[in-house]
């Protein structure tokens, strides 16, 4: 004899936004067990909650009663048993959460009566929790009972030795969209295209075309980003073997131009500002070819590379929106040349201001990853290991190439610091949901791990500033005092110096005059 459940559900797969509840139906026909139990559970409690609704439940006490079986909505098993000394089959039916006695329909008069064959229906009520995927099980447990004809909450034990598992897959949550979401892209958008504008107000365009003429450090710069970087992220995405969605992330972002934050931690940090921001420009409007070239040849390894979307408007509305503030300054300053002049002084508290609020706002808007970053502590390192070594590989390669200071810096952060609006639009094109908006935590986790080295190195600069150089600056004060002091005694002497040479002259001439008296007295006593 058979004892396998034929179940069906409706939807087969469902997609609900985080906090919004879903119902799917459920029929099953039992096997010939006499008492059975189904006990209904989340395989990741943090993504979604479940609770089992069967119809003879509701229909016999009402949908309202369902709120009174607790607040948790996991661990919830319902039992069917037929009515002791009742030959009809009359289904009882009993509600238990975690093994303890909740409700049972025992005692209703109008209990349902079945065959010994029956279909049952009931209902799942779903809700999302967080960002993610997950599956509903449901067990069916044999139930043995010490006395077949008399049904006590002691004597109920599930016959584990005798059970059927289903499971309901494909549960996906995906991210409520909140207007604080919108409110952070739209500010945060406006902040960098003022900046963006003040720097063009004091952008130097005859340092522009030198660089354009000369254009090595736009060159190194080019092979640090397009070629260093790709090769990098999958590298790193192969070793550390993580997810093929995160991994898509990851080289997704290896790809990437230079992230407008490059060009403010280029004046924090003392870069050439003129080499920066045609740097972004150029490996802007390099990416609409160079990434989906690479992405063709790396992104198979994740994804097949036909589905993989490039957003070339998007990258076309980066392209403005560097340009544009761009422009609006460079104009100002033809217009106003004294006042574009001042506007220098605002650039770098503003420029404070902005990381700051980036990184305190944006890491409340963005709560949920951290969640999440909690549940995969492996990619914050991962997350962190690409940027660092870019930042590194880039300084050296200035370096070796005999690259100023500013400029090493400046190649440096363009290396390291990378756009990542354009690989998360990227990834959500490209994959289903969840898996989009999972993978694009990648890029988000970056751009936090991508900070640190920036922001210590102007910690250690800003201290370095305050304390050594302040000594150093006094110290050279002093001494420059003890200079011109000696100075002026110097000139001083310089200036006595005729008066002594003078007397010198007038005593050497009496010597001549005495020596001609004493030679005229002996020539007068040796005529004598």
């Amino acid at each position: 004899m058979s004892h396998d459940f034929n179940i069906s559900f409706d939807p087969s797969h469902i997609l609900i936004v985080e906090g919004q509840e879903k119902l799917v139906f459920l029929n099953f026909s039992c096997p010939q067990w006499r008492n059975f139990s189904v006990h209904v559970a989340v395989t990741d409690v943090e993504v979604a909650s479940v609770l089992y609704i069967d119809d003879r439940y509701e229909n016999t006490v009402g949908r309202n009663a369902t709120s009174g079986t607790g607040s948790s909505l996991e661990n919830f098993t319902t039992s069917y048993r037929r009515a002791a000394n009742d030959d009809s089959n009359t289904l009882i039916y009993r509600v238990l959460q975690n093994n303890n006695f909740i409700f049972s329909t025992e005692g209703f008069k109008n209990g349902s009566k079945f065959e010994r064959s029956m279909s049952c229906s009931g209902q799942l009520l779903i809700k999302g929790l967080r960002l993610g995927r997950t599956d509903i099980t449901l067990n069916f447990y044999k139930i043995a009972e010490k006395n077949d004809n008399v049904y006590t909450d002691g004597a109920h034990l599930d016959d584990n030795t005798t059970s059927i598992l289903k499971v309901y897959e494909d549960v996906v949550v995906i991210r409520k969209r909140r207007p604080i979401d919108t409110a952070f892209r739209v500010v945060t958008s406006a902040f960098v295209a003022f900046l963006t504008m003040l720097m063009g107000c004091t952008l130097d365009m005859g340092i522009v075309r030198d660089i354009l003429k000369k254009p090595l450090a736009p060159a190194i710069g080019f092979a640090s980003q397009y070629v260093l970087m790709p090769l990098l992220a999958f590298a790193v995405g192969q070793i550390t073997q993580i997810e093929d969605a995160f991994g898509l992330g990851l080289l997704t972002i290896g790809c990437s131009p230079g992230g407008g934050s490059s060009n403010v931690w280029t004046i924090l940090l003392g870069g050439e500002l003129e080499l920066s921001i045609t740097m972004t420009f150029l490996s802007t409007c390099v990416s609409l070819g160079v990434m989906p070239l690479w992405l063709f040849l790396l992104g198979r390894f994740y994804i097949d590379e036909s589905k993989i979307k490039i957003p070339y408007a998007s990258i076309a509305v980066t392209i403005a929106s560097l340009v544009g503030p761009i422009l609006i300054g460079i104009l100002f300053r033809l217009w106003k040349p004294h006042m574009a002049d001042k506007t220098k002084r605002l650039i770098r508290p503003l420029a404070l201001i902005f990381i700051v609020y980036v990184y305190s706002f944006g890491v409340y808007v963005n709560l949920y990853m951290w969640i999440l970053m909690g549940k995969r502590p492996r990619l914050i390192g991962v997350g962190a290991l690409t940027p660092w070594c870019g930042f590194l590989f880039g300084f050296v390669i200035a370096k070796i190439f005999r690259q100023p200071r500013k400029r090493a810096i400046t190649i440096s952060l363009e290396t390291g610091i990378q756009n990542i609006g354009i690989p998360i639009l990227i990834l959500q094109f490209s994959l289903a949901q969840p898996e989009g908006d999972l993978a694009a935590i990648f890029p988000i986790i970056q751009s936090i791990c991508q900070m640190f080295p920036p922001i210590s190195a102007l910690i250690a600069l800003t201290i370095k500033h305050k304390c050594f150089d302040k000594g150093k600056k006094f110290k050279d004060a002093v001494e420059k005092k003890d200079g011109n002091e000696k100075g002026v005694r110097r000139s001083k002497d310089k200036e006595k110096l005729p008066a002594d040479e003078e007397e010198m002259v007038n005593l050497k001439m009496d010597m001549k005059k005495a020596e001609a008296v004493e030679s005229i007295s002996d020539e007068d006593d040796d005529a004598l």
